[in-house]
């Protein structure tokens, strides 16, 4: 006696999903390409702390407070805080944004205080400031910077940067006055602005 397998319809059922899903996603197509977003104003600090000499293991709390000189100088921006950093062997990792105006090409120097974590007691600060050095897109963002001028000029709103034949100056941004007459143009005020047309020959 032969005996036909007959599918579930459990089976059935899953064949169909799957069929549909084969669908959505040819008609969705591939996924748009990631892309890259602006690196943001923060930055990771990594350090090593030791408390009472000894190599610091558990959570801390940490405040930072950026400085434009290694000693008093004026506070840049506001104190970051945070609560209950892992330590593990002396060293953490915590992630400080100050602001877009803190760095502007001038030095910077941090001052770090800590405290164990889960505590009231006041911060201990930690030695000196230190200096904070710039990264590879700090240096990038500052060339970037020095290209808004041309030969260190720094052109008022209205003006534009001229060269007078002997070196770059500022000026007034006048536009186009007059024009020298030549064959088939006649010399004079330019008021108006045209467009370009292209005529197609069959």
């Amino acid at each position: 006696m032969n005996r036909c397998w007959r599918p579930s319809l459990v089976a059935l059922a899953t064949l169909a999903v799957l069929a549909a899903l084969a669908a959505l996603a040819a008609l969705l197509g591939p996924p748009p390409p990631l892309l890259a977003g602006p690196v943001g104003t923060a930055f990771t600090y990594q350090g090593q702390l030791r408390d009472s000499g000894v190599v610091a293991t558990g959570a801390y709390d940490f405040a930072f407070t950026l400085y434009d000189a290694p000693t008093g100088g004026a506070l840049i921006g506001a104190v970051v805080s945070h609560v209950d950093v892992p330590v593990t062997g002396g060293l953490f990792v915590v992630s400080l944004d100050f602001g877009a105006d803190a760095f502007s090409g001038s030095a910077r120097f941090l001052e770090i205080a800590a405290r164990p974590g889960a505590s009231i007691r006041s911060f201990t600060q930690l030695a000196e400031r230190q200096e904070l050095t710039p990264s590879p897109n700090a240096i990038f963002a500052t060339q970037a910077a020095d290209a808004k001028t041309i030969a260190g000029l720094a052109c008022s709103d209205g003006q534009v940067v001229k060269w007078s034949g002997v070196s770059w100056v500022c000026g007034e941004d006048a536009g186009v006055g007059s024009v020298s007459a030549s064959s088939g143009l006649t010399g004079g005020t330019i008021t108006t602005r045209g467009g370009r047309w292209i005529r197609h020959r069959r």
